[in-house]
């Protein structure tokens, strides 16, 4: 996630920033897809946080948030991998 995302923004690991799947956004576009910008509200048990989303993950189903390691430890720890989370559009 940190450096040049696909929506064309530099990010850093302390940045709280999400890669989503586009196939939520416009048919695939990187540059200039509806998602690049908007906020998400993750929450994970009664931890929450928001983050913007600035790039895509290829890997991820449609609903899967890929996070920052900053972002994903406000969750859990990230030795934990991959964990269970909700999350909905925030703008």
């Amino acid at each position: 996630l940190a450096g040049l995302g696909a929506c064309g923004w530099q990010s850093t690991d302390s940045d709280y920033i999400a890669a989503m799947s586009f196939d939520l956004g416009s048919e695939g576009k990187s540059n200039g897809n509806e998602a690049c910008g908007h906020t998400l509200n993750i929450s994970r048990g009664s931890k929450m946080i928001t983050v913007t989303v600035v790039d895509s993950c290829e890997a991820c189903a449609p609903a899967d948030v890929d996070l920052s390691p900053s972002a994903f430890q406000a969750l859990a720890d990230l030795s934990e991998g991959r964990v269970p989370i909700t999350w909905t559009w925030a703008s």
